[in-house]
């Protein structure tokens, strides 16, 4: 699948960024609220591109970092929260164009409305904010569409870094 960067502007937080997202996946509109922070389990969406053709998704979302634990500790409580089961859980990074921002980089699979979902995902803490950044779609679609998004999410880049302020795990302290 071919790729075409994009750039997106600061919806919240001084959070613009750019990605590689594949050619047919086009952004959509979404509610522009800012939800209330208080809730530990909601983001803020940035970006939500969708594939013309089939049901695939790539999202951006952010929120302030929680105020104590890692980024994996992060990204496993909101994984549990949303019946994410996470796999292949490693450190490493995403960008590469200009910076490169350290991440947790995960695979997961989700159930909803009866349809099991495949994810790839990647969250990072930057400068206090937290951005998860994930493709999906369902299982039977995998093997068309999940090389793509996981090449897609491994571009992002913020346009202005802070740099991390928070370890990626535990053992990274």
């Amino acid at each position: 699948m071919a790729m075409t960067r994009r750039s997106f502007p600061s919806r919240m937080a001084n959070l613009a960024f750019e990605i590689d997202a594949p050619d047919g996946f086009e952004p959509l509109d979404f509610p522009t609220e800012i939800p209330d922070f208080d809730d530990p389990s909601l983001s803020a969406p940035l970006a939500v591109l969708s594939s013309q053709v089939a049901l695939a998704l790539i999202t951006i979302a952010a929120r302030p970092a929680y105020s104590d634990g890692s980024v994996t500790d992060w990204l496993q409580y909101l994984s549990g929260h949303y019946g994410i089961a996470l796999s292949n859980l490693t450190l490493g990074e995403v960008g590469g164009k200009n910076k490169t921002h350290p991440a947790v980089l995960a695979h997961g699979m989700q159930k909803q409305d009866g349809t099991l979902l495949q994810l790839r995902l990647a969250m990072l803490e930057d400068g206090g904010r937290l951005v998860t950044i994930h493709g999906m779609c369902p299982l039977e679609l995998a093997d068309s569409y999940i090389p793509a998004m996981e090449a897609c999410i491994r571009t992002f880049e913020l346009d202005e870094a802070a740099g991390p302020t928070s370890p990626l795990s535990a053992q990274a302290q």
